[in-house]
């Protein structure tokens, strides 16, 4: 390969009239051994669709090979580029990507110069060796993340994709029409980024569907909120309150399909909102005297705590804490495992001092499930670095028990 294509950007290599498909070869190529922003990728959005309109076949083949490479380091992230081509072509390339174990979990062999800083600076703060090789670490720092596809797509105009009266069709005493309505509804906000609207109408009109008598409908009812959550992000932010007190409620749903739905749902909301927004609803369902209710919801805030880009106050830890605690003491074993892997997170997140002052009155059985729970935690989200331990070695069973004034050598010398 000529040395002058090598020295062109990447965007304008894949554009070559003449050399298109080695190009696309040496492009692929690269994808291991180089770690791109997304500024390097952006530019693939409109050569992806040049390459697979291109006349000769074998730049379409490499092009499909180039893109299954980038898919295998990015995932979901190379779709939006592909939202132009022929659906052929997506379908094609979708089961080419059906073959790719893991998608986007592959890690590049070295990183660029400004990636290589930002894991030195993280090395420096968590223990990351900036000479380690990147496939072995276990978790890459905020800076190192891969793509969201979330930031490449375009935001959709869904109120426009909604077929007229679309509200009151929800509403209508026919299961059918609902059915119908609540199914156009799901095909118009499954897009990846939805634009920002007026949505407080549609939103009450949908929730009020979860618990439609015709479980079709109310489980495309939970889909569509899902959806909405994703593709608004912060900007669903305002309709959590409305939402995740009914969804909680339906955690009671025995059928295993919807339940995950509503699962997602929740998980979708707590994402776009905050801990302090849905605090009531959450108390509430923890205290629900279905047990089932009560069990799935202290699950649902524990994921919560796991993805929390940034730690909560002290007056949510407070809160949050009491009501676990309490329901360490629940008659059903469900509850009480899942208040004890509740805390665990939440000591993981905020550090043990935090929690060791409501915790230090457990029984010492319990109080050690809890710190159990503390060291297996795994935090996906921005917090965890104050994570359990903090200091002198000591957990947070030891701590707990500083608080409340115990001397460990004694009791459990």
């Amino acid at each position: 390969m000529d040395d002058d294509l090598l020295q062109l950007p990447l965007d304008e290599r894949l554009n070559h009239k003449l050399r298109n498909s080695c190009a696309a070869v040496a492009a692929r190529a690269t994808c291991p051994s180089i770690w791109r922003a997304r500024r390097q990728l952006q530019p693939l959005a409109g050569v992806l669709a040049n390459l697979f309109g291109h006349a000769d076949k074998n730049v379409r083949a490499e092009a499909t090979n180039l893109t299954v490479t980038l898919y295998s380091y990015l995932g979901d992230a190379v779709k939006p580029f592909l939202e132009s081509l022929k659906p052929v072509q997506q379908k094609d390339l979708e089961a080419e990507f059906a073959k790719v174990a893991n998608g986007g979990q592959l890690r590049p062999t070295r990183a660029v110069r400004s990636r290589k800083a930002a894991m030195a600076a993280a090395g420096a703060a968590g223990g990351m060796d900036a000479d380690m090789g990147m496939d072995q670490q276990q978790q890459l720092p905020a800076a190192m993340a891969l793509p969201d596809p979330f930031d490449f797509a375009e935001p959709v105009d869904v109120l426009s994709r909604m077929p007229p009266g679309i509200a009151d069709a929800l509403g209508n005493p026919s299961w059918k029409v609902r059915k119908e309505a609540i199914d156009a509804l799901l095909v118009a906000v499954s897009v990846p980024r939805i634009a920002d609207g007026r949505y407080a109408e549609l939103v009450r009109a949908v929730v009020a569907r979860i618990g439609d008598t015709n479980i079709v409908v109310a489980t495309v009812a939970v889909q569509v909120l899902d959806k909405f959550a994703r593709g608004l992000r912060g900007a669903f932010g305002p309709y959590t309150t409305s939402v995740i007190g009914p969804l909680l409620d339906k955690t009671r749903e025995k059928r295993a399909s919807l339940l995950e739905a509503v699962r997602s749902a929740l998980d979708a909301t707590c994402d776009a909102g905050s801990l302090d927004a849905i605090q009531p609803e959450v108390l509430a369902a923890i205290a629900h005297k279905i047990p089932q209710i009560r069990t799935e919801s202290i699950r649902f805030l524990t994921r919560c705590f796991t993805s929390l880009p940034a730690p909560p106050s002290s007056l949510d830890v407070k809160a949050y804490c009491e009501a676990l605690v309490k329901a360490m003491d629940d008659s059903t074993t469900d509850v009480r495992d899942a208040a004890a892997q509740a805390l665990g997170t939440l000591a993981k997140v905020v550090g043990d001092r935090l929690v060791a002052p409501y915790v230090k009155k457990l029984d010492p059985i319990r109080l050690a499930k809890v710190q159990e729970y503390a060291q297996a935690a795994v935090v996906k989200g921005g917090c965890g670095t104050a994570a359990s331990g903090g200091g002198a070695g000591k957990g947070i069973g030891d701590r707990a028990r500083d608080a409340a004034g115990i001397d460990t050598a004694t009791t459990y010398g």
